[in-house]
């Protein structure tokens, strides 16, 4: 079960694969996603409603317990950038707070109030229309 604070929404709650349409993206705004992660967790900022094709997706974050790892990509002229990897910052199973927040310069993702990751735009962030969590 995921948790998602945004300030156009009060909390919804939600199990996977979950389309929520956002704001126009301004600096400093907040989502907070809180879950148990099992399994791959692929979080997509993203500028269609649906990801049935390529489209553009200024960030990518995919939680990957098998492979130990959190990767941050960007989906660029129907193609993928370089990704980047990091370990994974907490415990299989235990609950996962993570923070996004847009700033000037790119994303700022904290996880559990203490693991930060600043992922540098590679596309308009304006063009994140939609998250999907998945």
């Amino acid at each position: 079960m995921f948790q998602l604070l945004h300030p156009t929404h009060s909390k919804l709650e939600f199990l996977r694969t979950k389309h929520l349409i956002l704001t126009p993206p301004n600096a400093y705004l907040l989502k907070t996603f809180g879950s148990t992660v099992r399994s791959r967790l692929d979080i997509f900022f993203h500028a269609k409603k649906t990801q049935a094709s390529k489209e553009v997706i200024p960030l990518h974050i995919s939680i990957r317990p098998n492979e130990d790892a959190i990767v941050f990509n960007s989906l660029i002229r129907d193609k993928w950038d370089h990704e980047e990897r990091r370990r994974l910052p907490f415990e299989i199973q235990s609950l996962v707070l993570i923070d996004v927040k847009f700033d000037y310069t790119g994303f700022l993702v904290t996880i559990n109030d203490e693991w930060l990751k600043m992922y540098e735009y590679r596309y308009p962030v304006t063009s994140a229309n939609f998250l999907t969590i998945k």
